[in-house]
């Protein structure tokens, strides 16, 4: 076959793979803008001190937003949360002296009810999925409350004296995930991530850690 016949051959194969390629980019999911989202999981928390190895866990609900760059197939942002644990830690010890009637209780409970943080987010996608890895400074809101109550053998108790403590203490959190785009706003995605504050109420050693892992579902306003 004569060379110029294949040419109108070569130019309409080029034309027609052109054509998918921009079909293609043009189905894929642009990653780039704002977004918000809520979610929903389960968090292990720990507090430990010299003499205290304490659960407190149960369900954290969440909401977040951020902000995606995209270039080519990698994507990098922001993204702020806030979540509301449920779940605490409590002892509780009962001395009691039978030969003088008399006793006290003595109770400690300790919760992180809010947890939030501002983080980074680095990744890359393959076909409609984003694959990340995120981290950043936490923030969470620390409760501890003692209380000491006198007792009498099988009467009321005579008197309780209770002490509380509230502050917000800072830290860190990684963590990573995997997020699944369905349409070009809606989007869903599961994760884990490590929350850890060091020295709670300035006290050395006094340390508080919680692993949330959760589902979420993300509008995208691109």
């Amino acid at each position: 076959m004569p060379r110029k016949s294949l040419r109108p051959i070569v130019f309409v194969a080029l034309v027609a793979l052109a054509s998918t390629a921009q079909a293609q980019s043009g189905s894929a999911p642009i990653w780039q803008g704002a977004y918000l989202g809520i979610g929903a999981g389960s968090h292990w928390g720990k507090f430990t001190q010299a003499n205290l190895d304490g659960d407190a866990n149960g369900f954290a609900i969440s909401g977040y937003g951020g902000y995606n760059w995209q270039i080519g197939n990698f994507v990098f942002g922001a993204e702020g949360d806030i979540n509301r644990n449920t779940g605490r830690f409590e002892q509780r010890a009962t001395f009691v002296s039978r030969r003088f009637g008399f006793g006290s209780t003595t109770t400690e409970e300790l919760s992180a009810a809010f947890v939030a943080s501002l983080r980074g987010r680095v990744g890359f996608t393959i076909g409609s999925t984003l694959i990340y890895g995120t981290g950043g400074v936490a923030f969470a809101k620390i409760e501890e409350r003692a209380s000491i109550s006198a007792l009498r053998l099988l009467l009321p108790p005579l008197t309780t004296s209770a002490t509380e403590r509230k502050e917000i203490d800072t830290g860190y959190v990684f963590g990573g995930g995997v997020e699944h785009k369905f349409t070009q706003t809606l989007s869903g995605r599961v994760e884990a991530v490590r929350y850890n504050f060091n020295d709670l109420f300035a006290t050395t050693g006094f340390d508080y850690k919680t692993t949330t892992v959760r589902a979420g579902l993300t509008y995208h306003f691109n």
